[in-house]
């Protein structure tokens, strides 16, 4: 063990069995006890020949350190951070837990595994006082992307690119245009192991400048806009059906809605509008299944036409 005037730094393998009791041990006998668990531990290798290069070793090795280091040394803190009645347990997961990348599809498994424990965890010790939180960054600056034989680097020589070139194509996947920088990830661990956020829990923060989000591909791609004119055809029969009368359509309780009416909800937040949404579409996929037009509502007025819509 190496001590500073502020720190002790134990060094260990977080990925033999034993190695992470055996930090949490020298941690409360130092320090008397246990009030914050961070797990920081990671590391990807780029599957640059697919899937089915990818050995069982392979799998082995990347869920030990990705995955069952952060469950290990969870395990032998949580008594006492269930003891003190305040504990916190910030893990450092990955945005490919919910984005999962085929170049690195067992590390994408280990994360989306990690973070899924994670939620599970906070559920369970949240009534006793451990509130459990996840920090999922994107691609983010550090000697992992950067160095002589990191992932741009692997990645490049594999497709024979320049790695600075598949450097910056990660950082235009996101809406910044850059790379996360350390710092901004590390700044968000202490807030969520502070007091002040007490009635934090259960959460994934995710720092990746909003590429996570992005449902359609980059348009130097070119395929965004066939995928949207697949859905045109959809879009104008349900703009069509949108126009017509409210349908009786009873719920499975047996209870109708009123002629002229959307389902309650509150519509500026959505709620209404999506079990209004369903009901379009559910008579949208009747008329389709039938191929025929529909008959008139139970009051006598023709669903097909609008000139007779009730107020």
């Amino acid at each position: 063990m190496k001590r500073g005037t502020e720190l002790a730094v134990v060094e260990l393998d977080l990925a033999t069995p034993d190695g992470p009791n055996a930090l949490i041990a020298e941690a409360v006998a130092l320090h008397g006890g246990l009030d914050v668990l961070v797990n920081n531990v990671g590391a990807v290798r780029p599957r640059v020949d697919g899937f089915l290069s990818v050995t069982d070793e392979d799998w082995d090795w990347t869920f030990t350190v990705n995955f069952m280091a952060a469950v290990r040394t969870t395990r032998a803190a949580l008594p006492h951070l269930l003891a003190t009645g305040a504990g916190r347990v910030v893990t450092v997961s990955s945005v490919n837990g919910r984005l999962p990348d085929p170049l690195v599809i067992d590390y994408s498994a280990a994360r989306a595994a990690l973070t899924s424990f994670c939620k599970a965890l906070s559920k369970e010790v949240g009534s006793r006082g451990v509130r459990v939180n996840t920090v999922s960054p994107g691609p983010v600056e550090t000697a992992r992307w950067q160095r002589a034989g990191g992932v741009a680097a692997t990645v490049g020589q594999s497709r024979g690119v320049d790695p600075r070139e598949v450097a910056r194509g990660a950082a235009d996947q996101s809406v910044t245009g850059r790379f996360t920088q350390p710092s901004e990830v590390a700044d968000l661990v202490p807030y969520l192991a502070a007091p002040s956020a007490v009635n934090i829990t259960g959460a994934d923060f995710v720092i990746d400048g909003t590429s996570s989000n992005r449902s359609d591909p980059p348009s130097r791609c070119g395929r965004h806009r066939s995928r949207r004119s697949s859905q045109r055809p959809l879009r104008r029969e349900l703009g069509e059906i949108s126009e017509l009368p409210p349908a009786r359509i009873p719920p499975p309780g047996g209870r109708g809605l009123r002629a002229g009416r959307r389902p309650r909800g509150d519509h500026r937040h959505g709620r209404g509008q999506l079990a209004w949404s369903r009901l379009l579409f559910g008579e949208w996929l009747s008329r389709r299944r039938r191929r025929a037009p529909v008959g008139p509502d139970p009051a006598g007025t023709p669903r097909g036409d609008p000139g007779q819509r009730r107020g």
